[in-house]
């Protein structure tokens, strides 16, 4: 008996072992300062002259948007949970608890034989809806 029970304490300290060690990998890819390349003011074109925009400070960002005829502005503190496989980085409020969250990756595309940053944004899961934003208005396709 105290055999199975020595077995049961090492499985249980296995276990926690391992919970709280996937915890540290989680925790070590938390964020709450952005990444450089993301510092900027990006511009995402509408229509009827009219732009999304999203600035990214370095702890903070604030997004000024159009969507079923209203505008909405946001500025807040974040965290970032990332790079994922593909690059991308999760935004979620600083105190957020439950959501999506919102994904950005800062990729380059040529404009007039130049290369320029773009940031592309996509909200919880939906990959196949990607929205570009560039860093001058100009650049809207």
């Amino acid at each position: 008996m105290k055999k199975v029970g020595q077995q049961l304490l090492a499985a249980s300290l296995v276990l926690v072992g391992g919970i709280a060690w996937g915890q540290q990998a989680v925790q070590a890819r938390t964020s709450y300062t952005s990444p450089k390349s993301f510092r900027h003011t990006w511009y995402h074109y509408v229509g009827h002259g009219k732009y999304d925009k999203m600035t990214f400070s370095k702890h903070a960002y604030s997004s000024d948007e159009y969507a079923g005829g209203e505008h909405y502005h946001e500025h807040r503190k974040f965290k970032l949970f990332g790079p994922s496989k593909s690059g991308y980085w999760s935004l979620y409020g600083i105190d957020q608890t439950a959501g999506a969250g919102n994904n950005f990756k800062v990729t380059t595309r040529t404009f007039g034989g130049k290369r320029h940053a773009v940031l592309n944004n996509y909200y919880g899961y939906y990959t196949s809806d990607i929205t570009h934003y560039y860093r001058f208005k100009t650049h809207h396709q």
